[in-house]
């Protein structure tokens, strides 16, 4: 937490009161006072305030700067804003901790994959779900580990365990339904973008991903039906690359006109794509 450094009038610096005068006590607060701002500042996460939650940890933690549950809420915050650097140094010294350290090598194994750590955050997850089974965050982070390493059997077992523990996870569910589409398994990646949307409605990554699975089955008009106008011209890009990627030409052609079209910037994919047809024609 950053320091606030207060200027004071140096003649209040040297008064004579200031410098003979006890410090006042401050009350220590109550555990069940602290138990209930540590639960509120958990449902703040919950509910998508971090602010607020911020407050109240740095709030407990100007009174106990050791309470562990506060410091490691301070950690999942820097994570959970993309300050993996800070959240690593705060998860590490949790982590010596025995009655903390399952949660901490979670966080520790999601800060190191963040920073582009892939063995020592498996490393770290593997710890983390070996003593907490239950962890289902590590589970979701040993899954993406094992997408990037083509293991797609790892894959499913750390997907499965991490739905096992949190059926409701939709960012699970969005991640499974991406390691399938990896595969080529279209319509079940499909069920998995919509299971997750059902849980996360405004979960634009699914949707995004809904749009691929969609695309791969040849259901063009339903992939771009449901994009937001400004994400029309990078739908359409996309759309005309799968079409083109499955040998389907002049419908490729279409969808990336289109896009270029109907883009303010440029694409530089949908050039690529219009380039690659028109060298599949001459090759004819």
């Amino acid at each position: 937490m950053p320091r606030i450094a207060l200027t004071l009038p140096a003649a209040f610096l040297l008064s004579a009161c200031t410098l003979l005068a006890e410090p006042p006590e401050v009350a220590a607060p109550r555990p069940a006072e602290t138990a209930a701002q540590l639960a509120a500042a958990r449902q703040d996460m919950e509910d998508g305030h971090p602010d607020e939650a911020g407050r109240r940890y740095a709030r407990i933690l100007a009174a106990e700067p050791g309470n562990a549950e506060a410091r490691l809420g301070m950690a999942e915050l820097h994570l959970s804003r993309g300050r993996p650097r800070e959240a690593l140094s705060l998860f590490e010294a949790l982590a010596a901790d025995p009655a903390m350290h399952p949660a901490a090598a979670q966080g520790r194994g999601l800060a190191l994959l963040a920073l582009g750590r892939p063995a020592a955050a498996e490393d770290s997850l593997r710890q983390a779900v070996a003593a907490a089974p239950r962890l289902w965050r590590a589970w979701n982070g040993l899954g993406r580990l094992a997408d990037a390493a083509l293991r797609w059997a790892d894959a499913d077992a750390a997907y499965g365990a991490a739905l096992e523990a949190e059926p409701r996870a939709a960012a699970v569910h969005n991640n499974r339904g991406f390691s399938l589409l990896l595969r080529g398994r279209h319509a079940e990646a499909e069920a998995a973008f919509r299971a997750a949307l059902a849980l996360a409605p405004r979960l634009a990554v699914a949707a995004g991903n809904l749009r691929l699975a969609l695309a791969w089955q040849g259901r063009y008009d339903e992939a771009l039906a449901g994009a937001p106008p400004d994400e029309a011209p990078a739908a359409l890009s996309d759309v005309g690359a799968i079409a083109l990627a499955r040998g389907e030409l002049e419908t490729a052609e279409s969808y990336l006109g289109r896009a270029l079209s109907a883009s303010p910037r440029h694409l530089p994919a949908a050039d690529r794509g219009l380039a690659a047809i028109r060298l599949a024609r001459a090759a004819r």
